[in-house]
C-alpha cells in the first residue's frame, strides 16, 4: 500500500524553529524558566496504549498490538527524551505501516466491530455522506489530538470518498482513512510550536491542544480523551484552576497506573532485569520469569506508595511491607501462612531483621550485582545516581576494572577485595563515594537473597554517606530518608520525564523550588505532579535557536 506514503510525510514540520512564532523582546525579556517546544515521536510504549485507546471497543476481545515495534532509546534516563532526540527510521516506517494495516483489519473485518467503532453505517451510492464525514472528524480530532483543519478534513474525506469507488466497497474507504490516520506525522509525533503568550511577551506559551496532549502523556501514557480536549478547546487549560481540576481527575484514573509504571520502570532502571543472568549451578532458582515477578513485586510497592494521596514517598526507602505472590514468598524464604494462593498478590508485613523499603528488594539488588559475585560498586552507583542525583564519572582508560583473586591470601569478603581500588589514586575518587554504600547491602547475595558470611567470613556492613557514619543497611535507609537531596532528586527526574529534555541551566532553580514544595506537602508524589503540571516549565516555551548563517 506504498500508495498512503504521501501521508506520512504530509504536513511535518521540518524544523521547529522555522515555525516558531517571533516574540516581542523589545523591552529586554525576563529570565524564562523553560526550554524550546520539541518534536517528539511516540515511544513504543505510548504507541501501543493510544492505538488501544483509540480503537478500542466494549464488547469485543482486545485488539492484537505489534509487537515488532523498536526498542525505546533511553537518553538521560527515560524514553521520553530519546524520543525528542530520534527520528523515525526507515525501517520503522515499515513498521508503523504494517501496524495501521494490521490494527484497521481487525477493526473492520467484523461488520458488529468496525458499526459499533464507526457508529454509523456509509452509504455506498454516496461515499461522502455524513457518515463518512463524521466519522473523519470525530477520530482525527482523537487522532491529531486537535480539531482537524479544514483542509486536512478535505482530503481525508476525499481518500475515503475515491478508495470506497475503486474498491467497491464504502467501509474499505473508510478503513484505509484509518490506515493512513495511523501513518501520519500528526499521530506519530506530538508536534509543539507554542504561541505568544499575550501576559508575557518575553515567552511562548503551549497551546491548550498542546497542553492536553502533554498531560495526558505524562499522566496517562495515551492521549487525550474527550473531556479533556474539550477543557482545552474552551480554554480552560490556560487557567490554574483548569489544570488543577484536570490533574485531579487524571490522577484518579485507571490509566494513570500506565504511565506510573513507566516513569518508575526507566526510573529504577527495572527493564534491565530482562537481561540480569546468574550462574545457573550456583543459582538454580534465578529464571527470567522470577526476574519478571520481582519486578513486579517493586513496580507494585511503587504504586502503593505513589498513588495514595496521603502516603509519603521517602518510605520507599522505609516502608516495613512488601508484595509477594506464591513464588517470590518461596524465594524470599516466608512462613507458609505469608504466602498468598496461587496466582494472586497479597500485601505483606516485612520480617522485623529484613531491610525495609527498595534498598531490600532483591531485584534492584540482583542488578547490582554479577552472575556470581556481588557488586557493592554496582549498588552504591545506584543509590549515589539515581536517588541522590550524584553524578559519577566513568573509569579512566586503561583502568582494570575486575578483581583479582591472589590465592596467597586465602579466603577474602568482597569488602577486603575492593580495598585495592579505594586506595589506588586512579580509582579511589569514585570508589571512596560508591563502596561504602554498596557494601551495606553486603548480605544480600547475587540473586538479592539474604546471607549472613560472604566467602565464608562475617560480612562488615558498617559505611558512612557523606560522613555520616551507619551499621548496616537498615541505617543506611534512615540516612537516605532524612537526606536533603532526595526531595530535588526525585523532583528533577520527574520533570526530566514530564518535560522529555534534559533540564536547563534555567531550569534548576524551577526544579529546587518544587522539590522544596514537594518536601512541605508531605512528599506526596500526587501533589508533586499537580505542582510540576501548573509549572512554568511544562506550560510555557522559549523560542528555540535559529542556527547561525
Amino acid at each position: 500500500m506504498r500508495w498512503l506514503s504521501w501521508f506520512v510525510v504530509i504536513g511535518l514540520p521540518v524544523g521547529l524553529a522555522a515555525c516558531a512564532p517571533t516574540l516581542d523582546v523589545s523591552a529586554g525579556p525576563a529570565p524564562v524558566s523553560a526550554a524550546p517546544p520539541t518534536l517528539q515521536r511516540l515511544t513504543s510504549s505510548r504507541y501501543l496504549m493510544t492505538v488501544q485507546t483509540l480503537l478500542a471497543v466494549d464488547g469485543f476481545a482486545a485488539l492484537r498490538l505489534p509487537k515488532d515495534l523498536e526498542r525505546d532509546t533511553l537518553l538521560h534516563g527515560f524514553s521520553t527524551v530519546g524520543a525528542s532526540e530520534l527520528t523515525i527510521s526507515p525501517r520503522a516506517a515499515e513498521i508503523y505501516e504494517g501496524a495501521a494495516l494490521d490494527l484497521s483489519a481487525q477493526v473492520f473485518s467484523d461488520p458488529a466491530r468496525r458499526k459499533a467503532w464507526v457508529g454509523c453505517e456509509p452509504q455506498e451510492s454516496a461515499p461522502s455522506d455524513d457518515c463518512v464525514q463524521s466519522f473523519v472528524e470525530r477520530l482525527g480530532r482523537r487522532v491529531y489530538r486537535r480539531p482537524l483543519t479544514r483542509e486536512e478534513r478535505t482530503d481525508y474525506v476525499a481518500l475515503a470518498a475515491k478508495l470506497g469507488q475503486e474498491l467497491g466497497d464504502p467501509w474499505q474507504g473508510l478503513r484505509y482513512v484509518v490506515v493512513a490516520f495511523l501513518q501520519s506525522p500528526h499521530f506519530l509525533y506530538l508536534i509543539e510550536q507554542a504561541e505568544p503568550d499575550p501576559e508575557r511577551p518575553d515567552r511562548l506559551r503551549y497551546t491548550g491542544f498542546e497542553l492536553a496532549s502533554r498531560m495526558s502523556y505524562f499522566l496517562w501514557n495515551s492521549s487525550p480523551d474527550e473531556e479533556l480536549l474539550a477543557a482545552a478547546e474552551r480554554g480552560e487549560l490556560f487557567s490554574d484552576e483548569g489544570l488543577r481540576r484536570q490533574v485531579q481527575r487524571m490522577q484518579l484514573s485507571a490509566l494513570a497506573q500506565a504511565a506510573l509504571d513507566q516513569f518508575f520502570s526507566e526510573y529504577l532502571y527495572l527493564d534491565r532485569l530482562e537481561t540480569v543472568s546468574k550462574d545457573a549451578k550456583l543459582y538454580p532458582e534465578w529464571t527470567p520469569q522470577l526476574a519478571q515477578l520481582l519486578r513486579a513485586e517493586i513496580l507494585q510497592l511503587m504504586r502503593d506508595l505513589a498513588q495514595s494521596p496521603e502516603r509519603d514517598l521517602r518510605e520507599l526507602f522505609d516502608s516495613p511491607t512488601t508484595f509477594v505472590n506464591d513464588e517470590l514468598a518461596s524465594f524470599y524464604g516466608l512462613p507458609p501462612g505469608q504466602a498468598p494462593p496461587p496466582g494472586q498478590w497479597r500485601k505483606i508485613e516485612l520480617p522485623a531483621t529484613a531491610v525495609p523499603g527498595l534498598l531490600g528488594r532483591a531485584g534492584l539488588l540482583a542488578m547490582g550485582a554479577h552472575a556470581t559475585v556481588t557488586s557493592p560498586t554496582l549498588r552504591g552507583k545506584f543509590i549515589r545516581q539515581q536517588l541522590l542525583c550524584q553524578d559519577i564519572s566513568p573509569p579512566p582508560p586503561g583502568v582494570v576494572t575486575t578483581l583479582p583473586v591472589d590465592e596467597r591470601t586465602g579466603p577474602q569478603t568482597m569488602r577486603e577485595r575492593l580495598t585495592r581500588h579505594r586506595t589506588e589514586p586512579a580509582c579511589a575518587g569514585c570508589h571512596r563515594v560508591m563502596d561504602p554504600i554498596g557494601l551495606s547491602l553486603e548480605h544480600f547475595g547475587p540473586t538479592g537473597k539474604f546471607r549472613t558470611k560472604d566467602n565464608g567470613l562475617e560480612i562488615d556492613a558498617s559505611g558512612d554517606l557523606d560522613g555520616q557514619a551507619f551499621a548496616d543497611a537498615r541505617e543506611l535507609t534512615v540516612l537516605l530518608r532524612q537526606s536533603p537531596r532526595i526531595a530535588t532528586c526525585l523532583t528533577r527526574q520527574v520533570y526530566r520525564h514530564a518535560t522529555a529534555h534534559l533540564e536547563l541551566p534555567s531550569e534548576l532553580d524551577q526544579i529546587v523550588l518544587l522539590g522544596q514544595q514537594f518536601a512541605q506537602r508531605g512528599f506526596r508524589y500526587a501533589a508533586l505532579v499537580e505542582a510540576l503540571v501548573l509549572s512554568e516549565g511544562f506550560r510555557y516555551a522559549v523560542p528555540p535557536e535559529l542556527p547561525s548563517e
